[in-house]
């Protein structure tokens, strides 16, 4: 029902736009399902995640659940918000590096280029402080956002939750990371990052 749900917001219930959270155990294209574990809780939450009407779903059904959601916000112009760091508020261990990597966002917009140039995605969190503050894991990440959004016309980046930045050393090296990536010469055919940084309301 996520179509459903989400259209009832959109056209009903005042929302703006769609969520999408990687960390649940999802990701936008080529999903991977795990294997049922074992203990109570964990296989009671798969199965409210992986199964419908008490039958397990397919990776391509999973597919073509976000494909519809996707299209539907593309066709009505609705922006898609997707957590995008590796290790917040996982559903599971290990669900934010397994499905929340920015790559599953490059196949997906590689996938239809005629339309996936027209999806309003912002990448929230950036991708984690590893790339913009120079500490922790997969700052690939954090580079393959910029590329996507120096590529696409309607991909954005927002920071926010990068409590790393109140500590002043941080903080200067976070000045410098994106000053130098806002005076980085534009290539044709490419958009400036300055024009694609959004900041959210918990950004410090």
């Amino acid at each position: 029902d996520a179509l459903r749900i989400v259209q009832n917001a959109i056209r009903d219930r005042g929302a703006y736009g769609v969520k999408i959270y990687p960390p649940s155990g999802y990701r936008p294209i080529e999903n991977d399902i795990p294997a049922r574990e074992s203990p109570r809780f964990a296989g009671e939450q798969w199965d409210a995640r992986y199964t419908i009407g008490g039958q397990p779903i397919a990776a391509s059904e999973l597919d073509a659940r976000l494909k519809a959601v996707l299209d539907w916000c593309v066709d009505n112009d609705v922006p898609v918000f997707a957590h995008c760091n590796h290790r917040e508020l996982e559903a599971r261990k290990g669900y934010g590096v397994h499905h929340a990597d920015p790559k599953w966002w490059d196949k997906c917009l590689e996938s239809d280029p005629p339309r996936t140039n027209k999806l309003r995605l912002c990448f929230a969190h950036a991708g984690g402080a590893a790339v913009w503050v120079g500490v922790g894991e997969h700052d690939d990440g954090g580079q393959r956002i910029m590329r996507l959004c120096r590529k696409y016309p309607n991909v954005y980046v927002e920071f926010g939750i990068h409590d790393e930045v109140v500590e002043p050393e941080n903080r200067a090296r976070f000045v410098h990371i994106v000053g130098k990536e806002l005076d980085r010469p534009v290539a044709p055919g490419e958009y400036a990052l300055g024009s694609k940084i959004m900041y959210g309301t918990d950004w410090y």
